[in-house]
Formats: structure tokens, sequence, C-alpha cells
């Protein structure tokens, strides 16, 4: 009796390490299982955050390279508008320059034949050919004029110097002329003169 009880003592205490030793193995299986999806969701929350981070550093550097460009046409832009504006005054000077031997011709012959002119001969010519001649040298001296403030442009107070003795060849024959005929030259010459002065605020 006592080694049969003895023998069920045994068997059952075997069992219960038996079952004891499953009972650990579970947790631990389960404690591991356990572990690893908390590691796979924190390895997946810090990828999710790496791949946050690393969209916004990629977005930064888009803004910045953006930036960049936009600066750089800008900059583009407004030098092309300086050297636009720088290159007027050139522009109208070489122009004026174009013109200089014409005007300045005209002038001469205008006043050559104010002077070779006797004074009878002045006082039978028509009225027509006086009006017509007084006309063309207010034009020249109007041409000679615009030239002188196109050239001097820069040192606009020097053209103030000038003006009165580019005017004064053309002085005897415009006075020569019938009054009606100089005073539509001088306003001729005037209103010219008063464009290319307010020209740059038109």
């Amino acid at each position: 009796m006592k080694e049969r009880h003895d023998g069920r003592q045994m068997e059952t205490t075997r069992r219960q390490e038996t079952e004891k030793g499953d009972r650990e193995r579970r947790q631990r299986k389960e404690t591991e299982k356990g572990d690893k999806r908390r590691q796979r969701k924190e390895t997946a929350k810090g990828d999710r955050k790496g791949d946050k981070r690393r969209q916004k550093r990629r977005q930064t550097e888009t803004e910045k390279e953006t930036e960049k460009e936009t600066e750089k046409e800008t900059e583009k832009e407004t030098e092309k508008e300086t050297e636009k504006e720088t290159n007027k005054p050139v522009a109208m000077r070489s122009a004026a320059t174009a013109a200089t031997p014409t005007a300045t011709a005209a002038a001469a012959a205008a006043g050559s034949a104010a002077a070779a002119a006797p004074a009878p001969a002045a006082a039978r010519a028509p009225a027509a050919t006086r009006a017509a001649a007084a006309a063309a040298a207010a034009a020249a001296a109007a041409a000679l004029t615009c030239y002188l403030y196109l050239l001097l442009m820069p040192n606009a107070s020097v053209f103030f110097l000038f003006a009165p003795a580019a005017a004064a060849p053309a002085a005897p024959a415009a006075a020569a002329a019938r009054p009606a005929a100089a005073a539509a030259a001088a306003a001729a010459a005037l209103t010219c003169y008063l464009y290319l002065l307010l020209k740059p605020n038109a």
C-alpha cells in the first residue's frame, strides 16, 4: 500500500512539474512574442517618424531651391531693365549725333544765305521766300539745340550755358523775317525743347 501510494504521489508531482514547465514555456513564448510585437511597432513608428523628418527635409530643400531660382530670375530681369534704361540715353545721343551734320549744314546754308544777300535784295524778296528762310533757320537752331540737350543730358546744367550760343547763328535770319514766321519758329523750337526736357517724366 505504501509503495503504491508513493508511486501515485511521484506521478502527481511529476505531472505538476510538467504542467508547471509547460506553463512557464508558454508564458516565455507569449512574452517573447509580445516583446517582438512591441519592438516591431516601435520600429515602424520610428520609421514613420524618420520618413516624416526626411520628407520635411526634402520639402525644405525644394523650397530653398525654388527661392534661389526665383531670386536669380528676378536679378536677371532687373539687370535687363537696368541695361535698357542705361542704353536709352546712348541711343538718343547716337541718333542726335547722326542728325547733326544735316542740321549743321542747314544752319550754315541759312546763315550764309542771309549774310550774302544784300539789304535791297532782301527787301525786294517775296514774303514767302523770307518766311521759308526764317523757318529753315529756326528749324536748324531747334535741331542744334535738341542735339546739344541730348549730348549733354547727363550734365543738364551745362546745357543751359550752351543753348543760347547754339541758337545765336540763326538770330540774324530770324530777325530779318516777318514777325509771325519768327514767332511760329520760336514756338516750334520751344515746344521741342520742352518735350525733350520733360521727356523722362512724360
